[in-house]
């Protein structure tokens, strides 16, 4: 019987809390894996960051409505609520969406 020891990845990929959500998404790609451990700067486990949690984290943002008409952009919410929740999709880290509780063998 194969043990944990035997099926496990010994070079971990992982990032910090303060890595933006785009460098997350990166890195699951590049390395074809759907998750990895949140570490902090001493390299303890703060928890997990996923790919669940990515697509999670698209539903808690609202994207302002935007309509054009004649090659002009007409607001439906004010033009300084539209950059509060732009700048919140875009600065958006792994610190928004980790999820803390781990379970490990």
């Amino acid at each position: 019987m194969k043990t944990a020891q035997d099926i496990m990845t010994r070079e971990i990929v992982s990032v910090s809390p303060d890595s933006s959500n785009r460098e997350l998404a990166k890195l699951l790609l590049s390395h074809n894996i759907s998750g990895v451990p949140v570490l902090d700067d001493n390299n303890r486990l703060c928890g997990i960051a996923t790919e669940s949690d990515l697509i999670y984290q698209n539903k808690k943002y609202r994207v302002p409505a935007v309509i054009t008409i004649l090659d002009s952009f007409l607001f439906l919410d004010s033009p300084d609520k539209m950059e509060r929740e732009l700048k919140k999709i875009a600065g958006a880290t792994v610190q928004d969406i980790y999820t803390e509780a781990v379970v490990s063998i």
